[in-house]
């Protein structure tokens, strides 16, 4: 983890602890009743955190079929890579032998 991304995660999780929603101070604490209801940013939350599950398990699901496609496509780009590369290293021992019978 870079320190960037620390400074991110860290900026992040003081802007989301200062929105939390606070309980109102009040000097009598035995008449306040717990509120049951579900707020607003408790269901926006559950259902982020809803997507969020969904998401890896479609993820994992579909990860071997995406795997398979990432693979080939490295070795056909490694493939081609290599063929650049002895390509190159051709033309590079055909133009030391033309140097050494020019030079000799």
């Amino acid at each position: 983890m870079t320190l960037s991304t620390a400074r991110l995660l860290v900026f992040a999780f003081t802007t989301i602890t200062r929105a939390a929603p606070t309980r109102p101070a009040e000097s009598d604490q035995s008449t306040i009743k717990p509120d049951t209801r579900w707020s607003k940013e408790a269901i926006f939350t559950f259902i982020g955190v809803l997507v969020a599950v969904i998401g890896i398990l479609v993820t994992f699901t579909a990860s071997k079929k995406l795997r398979r496609g990432w693979y080939r496509r490295i070795r056909r780009n490694h493939q081609h890579s290599m063929q650049q590369l002895r390509h190159q290293y051709d033309e590079y021992r055909a133009f030391r032998e033309w140097l050494e019978m020019t030079t000799s």
